[in-house]
């Protein structure tokens, strides 16, 4: 029996809010272990690579993952990056006589683009509402589980939609068509099961630049966050200073009379007090000093993930040896697919000696 076809489209763009779109294609990649699957991704798409994808291919299940609207449908890209709307009569008439098995349509308020495709196809999923992007994940992860399990599309989206509701996510999903009693892999497993990529070389590389995007974004707002610590430690440490060298010892004595100053003074003496108060005002300007230590770290990761992406943005430029280790990082991230996994890309990674990079 041949393998199961999926194109996985795929659009988030610019001026849009940002998804993981990565993190749900590793979910997705995860739960097809085992089985016999051929998985076409459309990462970026436009209206044209979608027309060229259903008309070139036999497509089993159509899956796209991005931002829609009640009123103009799916969004997919235009040449500049920007929004452009696929409206249900239009992704109707693009799946016209494809013999399409399921379509999950994993966005926004898609029930109407659900209602004006499901002639065209034997199921699909779409949304009532706005969507959660864990709950997104989530369906992806569980309703191909299912799947591949050999469950009937009905049994997988109760599945699914049974573990958002379990993990206190709003489930927003509805399905329908007249094949949703049917399962879509075979009874019995083929003897050498695996996923197979369409495109690998280009997926791998969308699939990398697009989770150092992410890793550069998490930076940049970490440094922000830094430095606005920095700034405000560094100045109460200045203000309690100020306040300190800038005022005789009987205001001293009035700012902290009630902590028992007369007291400590008996038993102290005043000089080792305000040696005591000397010492709690530098202890902002010591902290500022380790949160702009933190700061400058981050930029540097910063400045190397930026050169990484650049690299693999022009990576057929490079010498045979150097693509050769920029892969190596490609397949390290698109193995994010397991559990446990904790990415740490850097620069220094592409220049290691050949017996460190083994």
């Amino acid at each position: 029996m041949d393998p199961l076809k999926i194109l996985f489209v795929s659009s988030n763009p610019h001026w849009t809010q940002r998804l993981d779109l990565g993190d749900e294609m590793r979910g997705l990649l995860r739960s097809l272990r085992g089985q016999d699957v051929e998985l076409m991704p459309l990462p970026a798409a436009q209206r044209e690579d979608l027309k060229f994808a259903l008309t070139t291919n036999e497509i089993d299940v159509l899956h796209f993952s991005g931002h829609a609207t009640e009123q103009d449908g799916i969004i997919l890209r235009d040449m500049d990056g920007m929004e452009e709307s696929l409206s249900g009569p239009d992704l109707r008439e693009l799946l016209k006589d494809k013999n399409v098995k399921l379509a999950i349509l994993n966005a926004c308020s898609t029930e109407a683009t659900a209602n004006d495709i499901c002639e065209e196809v034997g199921a699909v999923i779409g949304t009532t509402k706005p969507l959660d992007d864990r709950a997104a994940k989530q369906l992806t992860k569980i309703l191909y589980a299912e799947l591949g399990a050999g469950r009937s599309i009905d049994d997988a989206f109760r599945a699914a939609t049974e573990s958002i509701t379990h993990d206190g996510l709003d489930n927003v999903y509805v399905h329908a068509g007249r094949e949703t009693a049917s399962t879509l892999t075979p009874d019995s497993p083929p003897e050498n099961p695996g996923v197979r990529i369409r495109n690998q070389a280009f997926f791998d590389k969308y699939f990398f630049i697009s989770y150092i995007d992410e890793q550069i974004n998490n930076l940049k707002d970490r440094v922000a966050f830094n430095r606005l610590i920095f700034v405000a430690l560094f100045g109460a440490g200045l203000v309690i200073l100020r306040l300190i060298w800038g005022t005789n010892s009987d205001k001293i004595a009035m700012l902290v009379s009630f902590f028992g100053k007369d007291r400590m003074d008996l038993y102290l003496g005043e000089p080792f007090l305000d040696s005591l108060i000397a010492i709690g005002a530098g202890i902002p300007l010591l902290l500022s000093f380790f949160q702009n230590r933190f700061s400058i770290h981050s930029n540097t990761e910063l400045r190397s993930l930026t050169q990484l992406k650049e690299l693999a943005k022009s990576a057929e430029d490079l010498s045979p040896d150097m693509q050769t280790r920029l892969q190596k990082l490609m397949d390290q991230c698109i193995s994010g697919a397991d559990e446990n996994y904790k990415p740490l890309f850097g620069l220094h990674r592409l220049f290691e000696s050949k017996d460190q990079s083994a």
